[in-house]
């Protein structure tokens, strides 16, 4: 079968435009993260308190600040979710640098199929799975190389990275759920939540850790925590948490894995890191990959 990846606007649902959007915003975020100088916790921490504030001015100004008490406890999950999504994959960094660990930590494709066919009971084409088949082709190019200077901290590293994997399909899942059990919840209202939720957990974790500091070092530093924060947190996860509600979960894993391969990219070009033929390939592979299946959920919907 010959599949046609061009794709316009008009061939594009809105909900999948969101998460292309939303994976874009996020691939960058990681950058200002390393230039930063601060501990992956701590920008975690800062991240998700900025993108609280954001959204919690924005929920008192629409007065869409309260909902029930089940959706409250989903979004404490969901807080917690993210936390040790951010927390197993800033770790990942630390000790296999962003651009493998990026790249393992968002294989929630296969997580992601997964759950949908067991919980949701998603029903999955020939096609899907051949462009899973295509996914996994790709990022075996992608962190080919590494697996020639694999040392116990590299080892410990690529766990975490596909730990947070499974943790950030998770919070995918609940926000699914979330937004299916409450169609009218404004996702903002739900971002909120989620972000002031996950800014405490990680709060008290830092407060007790005598190895933790909530300080920041420079000017330049706060800066780039805030450009991390508004790119990766606010705009990155209001575009995906609207858009993800409309679009099944195995799909939405396929386009998200946009974020990694655009981030490998982006290592290369500013760092010259991954710039092996067979990376740049395997990243073209993931975008084909990407592109077929943003064509296929459109022809599904028609």
């Amino acid at each position: 079968m010959k599949l046609n990846l061009k794709i316009s606007y008009r061939q594009v649902s809105k909900p999948v435009l969101f998460l292309v959007l939303g994976a874009i915003s996020t691939a960058i975020g990681p950058f200002f993260v390393e230039f930063s100088s601060v501990d992956a916790v701590g920008n975690t921490f800062y991240r998700l308190l900025i993108g609280a504030i954001f959204f919690l001015a924005y929920s008192l100004f629409k007065n869409q600040l309260f909902f029930s008490t089940k959706s409250f406890s989903m979004c404490l999950f969901a807080a917690l979710a993210l936390v040790l999504d951010l927390a197993a994959w800033n770790q990942g960094i630390l000790s296999i640098g962003p651009g493998l660990s990026t790249v393992l930590g968002n294989l929630e494709v296969v997580f992601l199929c997964l759950i949908g066919w067991f919980l949701f009971r998603e029903k999955h084409s020939s096609l899907l799975f051949k462009m899973i088949c295509v996914i996994a082709v790709g990022v075996g190019m992608l962190i080919f190389p590494y697996f020639f200077s694999v040392s116990s901290k590299a080892t410990w590293g690529i766990c975490l990275a596909i730990g947070s994997s499974f943790f950030y399909s998770i919070y995918l899942t609940i926000l699914k759920d979330i937004s299916i059990k409450n169609p009218k919840l404004n996702a903002i209202c739900m971002l909120n939540w989620i972000c002031l939720l996950g800014a405490f957990i990680l709060g008290v974790f830092i407060y007790l850790n005598p190895h933790l500091s909530f300080s920041i070092p420079t000017t330049n530093s706060f800066y780039f925590i805030l450009i991390n924060a508004v790119l990766s947190q606010i705009i990155g996860w209001w575009l995906i948490t609207a858009g993800i509600k409309y679009v099944k979960l195995s799909i939405s894993g396929v386009i998200l894995l946009l974020q990694p391969a655009l981030t490998f990219m982006l290592d290369a070009i500013l760092f010259g890191k991954n710039t092996q033929p067979i990376q740049i390939v395997g990243c073209l592979v993931l975008l084909a990959a990407v592109a077929a299946t943003i064509r296929f959920e459109k022809k599904t919907e028609t």
